[in-house]
């Protein structure tokens, strides 16, 4: 061996081992996941969705890279008609196609393409805002884009949405931030929206800012641009001021049948692969080229929906409800990851489009049917169900997620029918970001539905694990004291095993709960339809707010070799065999097919 090479050798001998390993593979750092941000984060959620697809937990998220996501506030403000495209397709596609309109389908009214998943929710609904803050932080969510491009800035929505916000910033979670997108008439609505919010310094913390100064705002860079637009000449707009132009991260509106524009913020894009303006990508889950949108249910292949496939230039109708054409273009952003440093998905909720005639015929321009639309909230009935907020997930911890090594948690012998202070050292822990849910209240756009949900029996503060040779142990923290019964859908804990995967139950293989005998409660195994079968008793103790449970690992099929277990826990879930339920009723933590994995 020459010096040379003995020299080099000895160098890498003496690295740090928990910096390298030989000369080539760089050995993870142990991160302790569970305290980033003193416990309030995600760092541990998992998921499947019904095609299988996984995400799984991460150690934390690269802060360079942002996720954004485009959110409409116009539910009951521009919409407030609740007429139903795919209901009026199955039972009346005459009204529906009427130029004329008619009762059942009224011309220029708004109508949705299908129902959400939370009604025909106004925008102002607090419930259904906590819902889509708790879900949109979860999924990595850096920023909203709120649609102001109608030059209509819906403040009270806004408003209501930045109060429910606020709360969850102020008990320490990482909410999603805000910013605005204008179009039409765009300097008078920037100025609007200076003049109501930004101005009086409101809600200042929960501005997005991407230079960490200066909140970001989309629209026209000036005059000129403005009047281009709008393309009407009644419209004059006065020139952006200085005081705005240094109070602002103006950044240009880009239209996808405009010329590219580098610093150009795109909401959406005709082109494919999609372009990268200066570090900031789009990703749509399908796009209109040949407006409008509904001219897609007589000829398939005028526009891409949901299921286009982007190398047959085809739309594939069984493909749709897992957003192959979205994956084609998160699959861009991956492959140019290392020039990317923005992505913004469109988009969450826009669900309505008017009924128009052109040219004497119906057309219904962004949005049409659940292959034809670009919504990842759920609907109410539809088959895609939770797969893009999945597919959602999964992508933004592909882009962004950090993989280092897992601190091992930390194991003890828990005396269940002990005091509750054992549990103090413990600091496996999952912290609830719904721990002061409410009841709804509301109306729909119309006021023709009322929603009423009871706030929830049991609300979860936080869940903690821990484990030994022979047993796992789970500490469920309440709120307030645990309300008990005897329904088999109080406090279930549901598990899956092992890897993240669909088993048993739409991922789970076990539940713990379905009865209670003393101070034993059962172990059910669940099949694919969800019918459980006993095979153990578990042991519990309740105390206050505290609930304590021992569940040995042989009945769970596992051993302390294994990988650990991901789990859920319910509460007062009304239709507790239909996964979709568990975004909507009773206590459920996490929500739907989300669930924390516990490493041995």
């Amino acid at each position: 061996m020459s010096f040379r090479k003995f020299t080099t050798l000895l160098s890498c001998l003496l690295l740090p081992l928990s910096i390298t390993v030989g000369c080539t593979n760089v050995l993870k750092k142990t991160v302790d996941a569970y305290s980033v941000n003193e416990g309030r984060n995600f760092n541990y959620l998992c998921g499947v969705d019904q095609f299988g697809r996984i995400f799984e937990p991460v150690t934390g998220m690269n802060e360079e890279k942002h996720v954004g996501m485009f959110y409409f506030l116009w539910h009951g403000e521009s919409g407030v008609t609740t007429h139903n495209i795919t209901q009026l397709l199955k039972e009346d596609p005459d009204a529906l196609f009427d130029v004329k309109g008619s009762s059942k389908s009224p011309l220029n009214a708004f109508h949705y393409w299908d129902e959400p998943i939370f009604g025909y929710y106004r925008s102002d609904d607090k419930w259904v805002i906590a819902r889509h803050c708790e879900l949109l932080s979860q999924a990595g969510i850096d920023f909203l884009v709120f649609d102001t491009t109608n030059a209509f800035i819906y403040e009270k929505s806004y408003t209501a949405l930045l109060e429910v916000f606020s709360e969850y910033q102020e008990r320490g979670w990482n909410v999603p931030k805000i910013a605005f997108y204008t179009n039409s008439m765009s300097i008078r609505t920037m100025n609007q929206l200076y003049e109501k919010l930004y101005s009086k310094g409101l809600y200042k913390e929960l501005w997005y800012c991407p230079d960490g100064e200066r909140p970001l705002i989309i629209g026209a860079l000036n005059a000129e641009h403005d009047k281009k637009i709008y393309n009407n000449p009644s419209y004059n707009p006065p020139e952006l001021t200085e005081e705005f132009l240094n109070f602002f991260d103006l950044r240009s509106t880009q239209w996808p049948f405009d010329p590219f524009i580098p610093d150009g913020f795109p909401w959406m894009e005709w082109l494919y692969p999609q372009p990268n303006h200066n570090g900031i990508m789009n990703v749509s889950l399908a796009q209109h080229p040949q407006l409008p949108f509904s001219n897609s249910y007589f000829n398939r292949n005028l526009n891409k929906g949901r299921g286009y496939d982007f190398d047959k230039k085809e739309n594939i109708e069984s493909e749709y409800a897992k957003g192959l054409n979205a994956q084609y273009q998160w699959n861009t952003v991956h492959k140019n990851a290392k020039d990317v440093h923005t992505v913004f998905v469109t988009g969450w909720n826009e669900w309505i489009a008017q009924k128009l005639n052109l040219s004497g015929a119906i057309g219904f321009v962004d949005c049409f049917n659940e292959e034809f639309s670009r919504d990842i909230e759920p609907s109410k009935n539809g088959t895609y169900q939770d797969a893009f907020i999945i597919q959602l997930i999964q992508n933004v911890r592909k882009f962004k997620g950090l993989n280092e090594k897992f601190k091992a948690p930390d194991k003890a012998t828990i005396d269940i029918k002990g005091d509750v202070s054992q549990w103090d050292k413990i600091r496996n822990t999952y912290i609830n970001i719904s721990e002061t849910e409410t009841g709804r209240d509301s109306n729909s756009v119309d006021f023709k539905y009322k929603y009423v949900q009871e706030k929830p029996r049991n609300i979860i503060k936080e869940v903690k694990i821990t484990h030994d040779k022979n047993n796992a142990y789970i500490m469920i923290k309440c709120v307030d004291d645990i309300i008990s019964d005897t329904d088999e859908n109080w406090m279930n804990v549901f598990i899956g095993t092992n890897d993240v995967k669909l088993q048993g139950w739409e991922c789970y293989n076990y539940v713990i709960g379905r009865s209670v005998d003393g101070d034993k409660i059962a172990l059910n195994t669940l099949d694919e339809n969800g019918s459980a079968t006993k095979v153990a008793d578990a042991r519990f103790s309740i105390k206050g707010d505290v609930m304590q449970i021992e569940v040995k690992l042989k009945d769970l099929g596992l051993k302390t070799k294994d990988k650990g277990f991901y789990f859920k826990v319910a509460d007062g879930v009304e239709n507790y065999e239909d996964i979709m339920d568990y975004y909507v009723t009773g206590e459920s933590f996490p929500m739907g097919r989300l669930s924390y994995y516990y490493y041995f």
